[in-house]
């Protein structure tokens, strides 16, 4: 499932979709969608490829819109603006993903699920970040949020820089997925496990691992074209064969000596410093 989302994840930032561009206008028909067995409807898509901007509506052939799908409004370079209405209360993974130009997702005061603190989409208890506008380039995450969603920031192209605070404990599956001009990121005390978090983060050069984090998943630094070196301390107690793949100028690994990272280093062929 998580290998399966990362493919979709991958593909709505990488192709987009085509001609989106153009017109502010929206209304019901400029969606996808299908019926729930609830009666409710769940977008899926778009199908007009000329908005710029867009607002959810609230009910379609007379049913109320409560979803918006994994991977809905995604890969559309063009798209500027996206409004979610009070009544939906679920949001797919990775729905904005690859929205390279989306500068805000605003979202309905009396939304009882979700809200958006200076454009970017979050829980309603603002515990969670959910998605980023790809436009943004730097950004600092609030004090209190304690998890990264799955793909909050994937296909943000334009950020390089990003500051975690120590309050956040998890960070999601492909959460800066093909972050390309992201160049250094600290991950705060307290989390515990890295899932193909930064897979396709090529400007990445930096990255400092906690003493909590005990294992790196498949995928976690996947395509990191850039990085030359890795800190891995002595917590971690499991690293998974992909977790580096594609890491083509990585060579050295520092570990504590008689570490497990130190092991699985020198079985991968990678230069040890302690």
């Amino acid at each position: 499932m998580k290998k399966n989302l990362l493919a979709i994840l991958a593909a709505v930032t990488v192709l987009g979709l085509a001609g989106c561009q153009g017109s502010t206008q929206t209304d019901a028909g400029a969606f996808e969608y299908e019926e729930l067995d609830d009666e409710t409807i769940k977008i899926t898509g778009l199908k007009d490829g000329s908005l710029k901007a867009i607002v959810i509506p609230e009910k379609i052939d007379g049913k109320k819109v409560t979803e918006i799908g994994i991977g809905a409004i995604s890969g559309c370079s063009s798209l500027t603006r996206v409004g979610i209405p009070e009544g939906v209360t679920e949001i797919g993974e990775g729905a904005f993903a690859g929205c390279s130009s989306l500068s805000e997702i605003a979202v309905d005061k009396k939304n009882p699920t979700y809200t958006s603190v200076d454009g970017v989409l979050f829980d309603k208890e603002i515990k969670t970040i959910l998605a980023v506008p790809g436009k943004k380039q730097t950004y600092r995450i609030p004090e209190g949020v304690t998890e990264i969603g799955i793909g909050a920031f994937a296909g943000c192209s334009s950020l390089t820089r990003v500051e975690i605070p120590e309050s956040v404990t998890e960070i999601g599956y492909g959460a800066f997925l093909k972050c390309s001009s992201l160049t250094s990121v600290v991950i705060p005390e307290g989390v515990t496990e890295i899932d193909a978090a930064f897979s396709g983060c090529s400007s990445l050069t930096r990255v400092e691992i906690p003493g909590s984090v005990t294992e790196i998943k498949g995928y976690a630094f996947e395509g990191c074209s850039s990085l030359t070196r890795v800190e891995i301390p002595g917590s971690v107690t499991l690293i998974w064969t992909s977790a580096f793949a594609g890491c083509s100028s990585l060579n050295t690994i520092i570990a504590p000596a008689g570490s497990y990272a130190e092991s699985w280093a020198k079985e991968n062929g990678y230069n040890v410093q302690h």
